[in-house]
């Protein structure tokens, strides 16, 4: 009888693995680490760009308020009446505090934005306000647009980026259709820190005093 010897036993098929070696383990590794890097320079980039543009409007607001005392002073002098349009900065300039900051007292005439060096833009229709008229007695009929303005919503100074000194415009009631378009073309948004073209503001002096910070989708007609 003759033993036959048994067939070797097969070997078990290998499947395919993907085995990496340090180079590309290092390689998937350092890919991570700049996706991780960029998207963390980009918050902290957001969160610079919206400290800078709260800081921007709060040294505009206290211009702003600075400006509202000048102009107050002003017209305390001059029979109650706001100054005329033409070299307005000089008029007022010399009611202006002092100030540590570089170039004194006209410093207050600037302030920082997202778009470089903002000035303040006087409104025509509010040159030559009485604060104290006169003519309080006179028939509602013959008295004249600026005395008949209510300070609360006569817009006094509105931000420009790179205005000239002593730079005007006509900024009307926001009371109709056609006066909020006019007055909307006049503006402009340079605060918009992170919140995009929408969510840019900027900051309104009126009259009487009040300030107020508006959002470019707010003022939109």
């Amino acid at each position: 009888m003759t033993n036959t010897p048994n067939p070797a036993p097969e070997r078990p098929e290998r499947k395919a693995t993907i085995r990496l070696g340090q180079r590309e383990l290092s390689r998937i590794t350092l890919v991570f680490a700049l996706f991780i890097a960029v998207g963390a320079s980009y918050g902290v980039y957001r969160m610079f760009l919206g400290f800078k543009a709260q800081r921007d409007i709060v040294i505009s607001k206290d211009n702003l308020r600075s400006l509202y005392q000048a102009f107050k002073s002003y017209s305390q002098d001059f029979d109650g009446k706001l100054p005329p349009t033409a070299n307005w900065t000089g008029w007022v300039s010399g009611y202006l505090p002092s100030t540590s900051r570089p170039g004194g007292r006209m410093a207050l005439l600037h302030g920082p934005s997202d778009e470089g060096e903002i000035g303040y833009v006087y409104n025509t229709l509010a040159a030559g306000y009485d604060y104290e008229p006169q003519s309080s007695f006179l028939p509602q009929h013959q008295k004249t647009v600026v005395q008949q303005a209510d300070p609360d919503h006569l817009i006094l100074l509105i931000e420009r980026p790179n205005a000239p000194i002593n730079a005007t415009a006509i900024l009307p009631y926001p009371d109709s259709p056609e006066h909020q378009e006019e007055l909307y073309k006049q503006l402009s948004f340079p605060h918009s820190g992170d919140g995009g073209r929408n969510q840019a503001r900027t900051v309104i002096l009126y009259a009487s005093g009040r300030i107020e910070v508006v959002q470019r989708k707010d003022m939109r007609p």
